[in-house]
């Protein structure tokens, strides 16, 4: 969960009316998210909007951000892509402001709720693969797709961060959750080591594929998705990439198969999905938030306590899970192969 910290409410929200030309008579902090501080805004008359403050970015992540935003009000602008929720533009026409240490990002608000944790209805399963078919398609007509990065399935950088974190594990503690996290790392160190070998064999595997380039959110699921109804709107664009369709299907199909055929029916492209792929995207993510992202926060000592727990209790569930993986795989390569029938 997300902390507020220390970061002065009162200043974004003066310098969001400025660089939007809004009265902003109420200010929510939304503890939610990886990137950014997000509140939602009320307006004078009663609109809401939701801005994100990104706070203390080095150039080339702003860089990163500003061809997110591009991409998003892209789809939306000239796609005509309801369900994409884009950066509203300030009043000298950018879709970022920067002030001071940060930037502000403008949204219109999507009502609703997250999914984070809840699964799909039906209806909202078919909705999500009717919009990931368009934004799937849309990737061959963007102006700048030469600028957006492209996936090269390496595996190199996340050896080296696995082999960090486990080098970081072995350091002394100076604080609780350290020692907690350092116990649970060392506890799985074989476990990850064996994770990092299946990651390995199924990057031979999808170097050896089609490369099949589509613009991909990469994270659309859970937390990014947010339903009113049977609607359903994407969030957070910060990662899209030029990657295999798998890299956008694979939770889903990780997490609901029976039952939701007739919504996967409505991806044209089900039959071309290949096992290996989804294989590697699956390893890819799960050594990703253990090297990258918890692992090395809670080694760092610099988290907050409500952070650390956080942080703690995703990194325990995730080990948790991850030895039922390879069963889990087989099961997803078994539904998809009854769409080459």
């Amino acid at each position: 969960m997300r902390t507020e910290g220390g970061v002065d409410r009162e200043l974004i929200r003066a310098r969001t009316e400025a660089a939007y030309g809004l009265k902003i008579t109420d200010m929510r902090f939304i503890p939610k998210g990886e990137v950014g501080y997000g509140y939602v805004l009320t307006l004078q008359g009663g609109a809401k909007r939701f801005v994100k403050a990104y706070v203390d970015r080095p150039q080339d992540r702003l860089a990163r951000l500003d061809l997110s935003l591009r991409t998003a009000h892209w789809l939306r602008a000239e796609r005509g892509m309801e369900e994409v929720v884009a950066p509203l533009p300030n009043l000298a026409g950018a879709l970022r402001t920067a002030v001071e240490a940060f930037s502000l990002v403008l949204f219109p608000y999507a009502p609703g709720h997250d999914l984070l944790g809840i699964p799909l209805t039906l209806p909202q399963a078919s909705a999500l693969l009717c919009f990931l078919a368009c934004l799937h398609a849309a990737g061959e007509g963007l102006p700048f797709a030469a600028e957006i990065p492209a996936d090269d399935y390496g595996t190199a950088a996340l050896e080296t961060a696995v082999r960090e974190l486990l080098a970081a594990a072995r350091r002394p503690s100076s604080g609780a959750w350290q020692a907690r996290a350092s116990t649970l790392i060392l506890d799985n160190e074989r476990l990850l080591l064996e994770t990092l070998e299946l990651l390995h064999a199924s990057a031979d595997r999808i170097q050896r594929l089609p490369r099949l380039p589509v613009l991909c959110h990469t994270d659309a699921s859970d937390g990014n998705l947010v339903a009113d109804g049977d609607r359903i709107a994407v969030i957070d664009w910060e990662t899209v990439t030029y990657s295999r369709p798998e890299h956008d299907l694979w939770m889903h199909l990780l997490s609901f198969r029976e039952g939701y055929e007739p919504a996967y029916r409505l991806y044209p492209a089900m039959a071309a999905l290949e096992p290996a792929a989804v294989d590697f995207m699956v390893y890819r993510r799960y050594l990703r938030l253990r090297a990258l992202t918890w692992g090395p926060r809670l080694l760092s000592g610099k988290g907050a306590e409500l952070q650390d727990a956080s942080d703690f209790g995703y990194l325990a569930d995730t080990f948790e899970r991850l030895p039922r993986i390879p069963e889990e795989l087989k099961g997803v390569a078994r539904f998809l192969a009854g769409f080459r029938g």
